[in-house]
């Protein structure tokens, strides 16, 4: 262009020449000048408009090439998405550092429409288009992370009922156990390890598990049935297990208050026999030789045994009354409370010989011997 023009130049200044050296052509080559400029005019018009034109179109293809990149993005990116904290949190940033692109070609856009460009009502179609695809994108970001929310939420509920479940499961194999002890000091450990099994968890957790899952089920969980079912069956074996906690508790209470009791009268027995022994000693004929000390010692022990006797029969009665109402244990029950009684008027009738055997001896050494409140026949 800048050659034509210098040539355009050029011929002006011949016709100037001309006309000097040429006066009588003056007309002739003045017009020519005038159609020529007009003609250069005109070309330099067209010329551009055209580039005008090719410029607009150029911007077309430009704004519709970003379209094009920015509705992919829009399309792929929800199928993209990987349910996991991580890659949403990708997904999120690559989104964000796409703003200002975004924001940059919306302009462009706009800046278009304000030019007139003679593709505004495809522009304007096209924005509008972007903007309610970007719309959806955002929608689908956060319809992604509302999932991603509630599978961790389902994944930390399971987890609670599992551990939940896996104490549950230990207690009931040591509640299944029929061992109750058969000494004083393995009674108190099978109470010990009982209450330490209480001690590991409580009302509180599984009132918090049944708490987290009415949350969910209450927002509308995807898994709200499968929550609904699990939450039900965790709490049906809790109750179940403490039920079973508390009678464990009352049988090892039981066998702990007999396995005492066995204790107390075994040491009774062999009080009486060292006592016994020392009375048929031929050195202790002398009365003065037992001391009114051992007189006490004997009552307290004696009178503690009779009362340790009243008190677990009378045990027995009621533990009796309540057995009685449960049809499918009557006959083990009865069974065990006859063995007891037989093996408890064995001993009472141990401690009544040895009792009158003592009193003999005592009598007949001249010692006055007595038991306050009656006689120890009266066990």
């Amino acid at each position: 262009e800048y050659m034509q023009m210098n040539l355009v130049n050029s011929l002006g200044e011949t016709a100037e020449r001309l006309i000097q050296s040429h006066p009588e052509a003056k007309d002739d080559i003045q017009e020519k000048c005038t159609e020529l400029n007009t003609a250069w005019s005109s070309l330099v018009g067209r010329a551009d408009q055209r580039k005008e034109k090719l410029s607009n179109s150029h911007d077309l293809q430009r704004f519709l090439s970003d379209f094009r990149s920015w509705q992919k993005m829009s399309v792929v990116f929800p199928l993209l998405f990987n349910p996991t904290w991580f890659c949403l949190q990708e997904h999120r940033t690559e989104i964000d550092a796409r703003a200002g692109t975004f924001q940059a070609f919306e302009q462009f856009g706009q800046h278009l429409l304000a030019r007139g460009h003679y593709a505004s009502p495809e522009i304007q179609q096209k924005l509008e288009a972007l903007d309610q695809e970007r719309a959806d994108l955002e929608k689908a970001w956060v319809q992604r992370r509302m999932m991603l929310d509630q599978c961790l939420e389902l994944q930390l509920f399971n987890r609670d009922c599992e551990q939940a479940e896996n104490w549950m499961a230990a207690r009931e194999a040591f509640l299944a156990s029929d061992d109750k002890g058969d000494s004083l000091d393995s009674v108190e450990a099978l109470i010990k390890k009982h209450e330490d099994f209480d001690k590991a968890i409580n009302e509180e957790k599984i009132a918090a598990l049944q708490s987290f899952a009415d949350q969910l089920i209450g927002a509308g969980h995807y898994a709200k049935p499968d929550i609904t079912n699990r939450r039900n069956e965790v709490l049906d074996r809790w109750r179940r297990l403490k039920a079973q906690m508390i009678e464990k508790r009352s049988k090892l209470g039981e066998s702990q208050t007999l396995q005492q009791f066995s204790r107390d009268v075994d040491e009774i027995e062999a009080w009486i026999s060292e006592k016994l022994q020392t009375a048929t000693d031929e050195s202790y004929k002398d009365p003065t030789n037992i001391q009114q000390q051992e007189t006490d010692e004997a009552y307290e022990k004696l009178q503690f045994v009779y009362s340790a006797g009243q008190f677990f029969g009378s045990f027995i009665c009621w533990e009796k009354s309540q057995k009685l109402k449960e049809a499918n244990k009557q006959q083990n029950f009865n069974t065990g409370i006859k063995d007891f009684d037989f093996w408890l008027s064995e001993v009472r009738g141990s401690v009544q010989q040895d009792w009158a055997h003592l009193g003999t001896c005592h009598e007949t050494k001249g010692s006055l011997w007595f038991f306050p409140g009656g006689s120890p026949s009266c066990f």
